[in-house]
């Protein structure tokens, strides 16, 4: 039979779970504007009535045993969660890509059309001023050195103008790469941040008694599975927040494992996986110096790489034949009884001993490797172990990092707009390169101007404008006016005046005469003054157009070429921040605080708060009653 007293009992507890209910209201009105909060409830379940038998009996003196609180949860819609962070990473993506492509277009627009006195710094005022100068050797009275000297002056001016758009080209370059070295820290600080979470939410979890136990060990040696509908959650709102902000750099997926854990991965691969994490790296091509150093090698393709290193938490790395449990195992080298391989302390064949890898070589990827230099190590592998393809120059070398590379695999996000931008070389990519008009897409098209220029204006000292006999486009008059720097052959920065030209000026105008000839009005040929200024007005097929141009017409088909580019980004843009807003929205009211909704609230629980009050007067008055009237003759 129930106690007399458990109506109080029952009423006590109500007013616990109506205040605890008020306490979690008034947490969620404080963190209203809290970013990345999720609003709370207190999951509420009836008492059973229990009698100790076989079974349940809904007996009159077991009903009404009160209510009991399950538990504190969030509330949260997963689906809107994937959504919100996979527009998130396609918005970021298409922002990063229209803001670098705008810093290009200034850059192409300020050296376009510019044939007005107010802008005397674009390539068609150079190119009009330097068709003028040839033009003026036909004035007479006029000293004809002077109009030469005018006339290479304004051919180097052409020259500024063309590299001044590269340095700006290399500066967004540099820029965009610094950005990639902030992206990747920021990213690899949320990856060590979220695994830290990760050992917070476990210990919660079990700290909580959220959890139930299995009997047997599972895959990550849990003999538990979280209650995950409870738990630790403002760290749960901390890791959803991290997860939001990774989504803006890549395409990234999460899984709650059983013990509450999340798993992350990024373009597939995993992360993140319990306390464990990976690194993200970067790489540019590079080559040694003659002083012995790493540095980028501005001559290589202009690559970057992600890599995903292994988890850090593990003591060795893969397994490779080298490996060392610290950093001094590996001190000495010898060769093997044949003299044909150098061993480490143990016996291991490391690298051919006629090879031209220096022992040291591996000393330094190791002491990098202990150190956690993941990227360090990574590019000593690639420069000096592996070929081209992957593979290891030396069959007995098992390769520390795997071919992990997931350059081709981010499909969205800042990290793949900056990758696509710093790579991307549109049409002028080789098999294997990064094709989109990119950065280096536009220093090719420029490059290609470069080159264009050089044969066009070198032409006209060939035979009918072909190649000469040598076939560099000089034939037996031995002259031109433009050459490329050895080394920078077809580039904008290697573009200079020939040597030729610039030891004799006048000879431009008069290549059949020798180098120390007395050049005069009267030896000069409008010939030569005729056909180099046809060159200005002339159309030219340059680089991979299918279309020609002349070299005005050609800026500014680039200039348009950009601007279309751009206006089509811009137009998906604004229709992915659309969606991700309507996401974003949608996703507010799940989890967001309604100061309105939890007023509401707020009175709903006092209210119960002030009938548990009553109620337990009124039992006070019962037991009052009976206890001390009952039995009292005359009462």
């Amino acid at each position: 039979m129930a106690s007399s007293f458990m109506g109080l009992y029952v009423q006590r507890d109500g007013l616990n779970l109506a205040q605890k209910a008020l306490d979690v209201t008034g947490n969620n009105l404080t963190n209203s504007k809290t970013p990345g909060y999720s609003r709370q409830r207190i999951d509420l379940v009836s008492v059973m009535n229990n009698n100790n038998t076989l079974g349940y009996k809904n007996q009159v003196f077991l009903a009404g045993a009160g209510v009991d609180g399950k538990g504190v949860t969030q509330i949260r819609d997963d689906i809107l969660d994937d959504k919100y962070r996979d527009y998130s990473s396609v918005y970021s993506d298409y922002n990063v890509k229209s803001s670098i492509l705008s810093d290009i277009e200034d850059a192409i627009d300020d050296i376009e059309v510019s044939d007005n006195e107010s802008n005397k710094t674009g390539l068609a005022y150079t190119l009009e001023r330097f068709k003028e100068a040839w033009q003026s050797f036909s004035s007479m009275g006029t000293d004809q050195t002077d109009l030469a000297n005018i006339a290479q002056s304004s051919a180097q001016n052409v020259i500024n103008v063309l590299r001044d758009f590269n340095n700006r080209i290399e500066t967004i370059s540099d820029n965009t790469l610094d950005d990639v070295t902030a992206s990747v820290s920021r990213v690899n600080a949320i990856l060590n941040e979220c695994a830290s979470l990760n050992k917070q939410i476990k210990a919660g979890y079990v700290s909580m008694d959220n959890y139930y136990e299995t009997g047997y060990y599972d895959a990550n040696g849990n003999d538990y599975v979280a209650d995950t509908t409870y738990g630790p959650l403002e760290i749960k709102d901390k890791m959803n927040s991290l997860l939001d902000e990774l989504s803006t750099y890549c395409d990234i997926s999460s899984q709650v494992e059983t013990d509450g854990t999340y798993t992350i991965a990024i373009a597939g691969k995993d992360v993140v996986k319990s306390d464990a994490y990976a690194k993200l790296t970067y790489r540019q091509d590079s080559a040694l110096n003659n002083e012995g150093k790493l540095e980028l090698d501005d001559i290589a393709p202009r690559e970057l790489t992600f890599d995903i290193s292994v988890l850090r938490t593990e003591k060795k790395w893969k397994s490779s034949k080298v490996q060392f449990e610290n950093a001094d195992a590996f001190t000495t080298y010898q060769k093997d009884a044949g003299g044909n391989f150098i061993l480490d302390t143990e016996g291991n064949k490391i690298v051919d001993a006629d090879s031209s890898v220096d022992p040291a070589i591996v000393q330094q990827m190791y002491k990098a490797l202990h150190e956690g230099k993941f990227n360090e190590a990574q590019n000593l592998e690639r420069q000096y172990f592996l070929n081209a393809d992957g593979t290891p120059k030396n069959t007995d070398y098992v390769p520390v990092f795997a071919s992990n590379e997931i350059s081709s695999s981010i499909a969205n996000g800042a990290l793949k707009g900056q990758l696509d931008m710093f790579n991307g070389a549109g049409s002028y990519a080789e098999p294997g390169e990064n094709t989109y008009q990119g950065i280096e897409y536009y220093r090719k098209t420029f490059d290609a101007l470069a080159q264009s220029i050089h044969d066009a204006f070198n032409s006209v000292y060939t035979k009918d404008g072909i190649n000469g006999e040598n076939g560099n486009g000089v034939d037996d008059y031995g002259f031109k006016l433009f050459d490329f720097e050895v080394g920078k052959e077809g580039t904008v920065q290697g573009l200079i005046i020939s040597d030729q030209w610039l030891k004799n000026p006048l000879q431009a105008v008069h290549p059949a005469g020798t180098e120390d000839g007395d050049y005069n009005y009267d030896q000069i040929s409008n010939e030569w003054i005729n056909r180099i200024t046809s060159v200005f007005e002339a159309k030219h097929y340059v680089g991979k157009e299918l279309l020609d141009y002349t070299f005005e017409d050609y800026v500014a088909h680039y200039g348009n070429t950009i601007g279309n580019q751009i206006e089509s980004i811009d137009r998906t843009n604004d229709a992915q921040e659309i969606m991700l807003n309507t996401v974003s929205d949608a996703r507010a009211e799940v989890m967001g605080v309604s100061t309105d909704e939890e007023g509401v609230n707020m009175l709903s629980y006092q209210k119960w708060y002030n009938a548990m009050g009553r109620m337990v007067t009124a039992l006070d008055q019962l037991l009052d009653k009976l206890i001390n009237g009952t039995g009292v003759v005359g009462l």
